[in-house]
């Protein structure tokens, strides 16, 4: 397994000796800024740097999204309205706040003459 982690672990040569990348390097960031900073992914080639911008960025996102809709999803689960025979995650729905009255009246409509 060690002749293997070393033909295939990603290296950087320094006085023209192989120097083994270190996994725990900073991404840098997907947006564009006035100066071009150079990160540590950037050593390993453009697709693998973009790839990993591009997971950190969809991470960050997902937790804010996570973040703003947090009070939401408390205040769908203080309903009463969810039965406790159906699915576990049903009380965190919009249905669980309920309607104490009927907003819709039924009727015929006559379209036609």
């Amino acid at each position: 397994m060690l002749l293997s982690v070393n033909m295939h672990h990603p290296r950087k040569y320094v006085n023209n000796e192989p120097k083994k990348i270190s996994l725990c390097i900073p991404t840098g960031s997907l947006s564009a800024r006035a100066k071009k900073e150079i990160s540590g992914m950037d050593e390993l080639g453009m697709g693998v740097s973009i790839y990993f911008k591009l997971v950190k960025s969809m991470v960050v996102f997902f937790i804010v999204c996570l973040l703003v809709l947090t009070p939401l999803l408390y205040i769908y689960s203080c309903g009463e309205k969810a039965d406790s025979n159906v699915a576990s995650l049903s009380y965190l729905t919009l249905g669980n706040i309920g309607q104490s009255e009927v907003q819709c009246n039924q009727g015929n409509l006559r379209l036609y003459n």
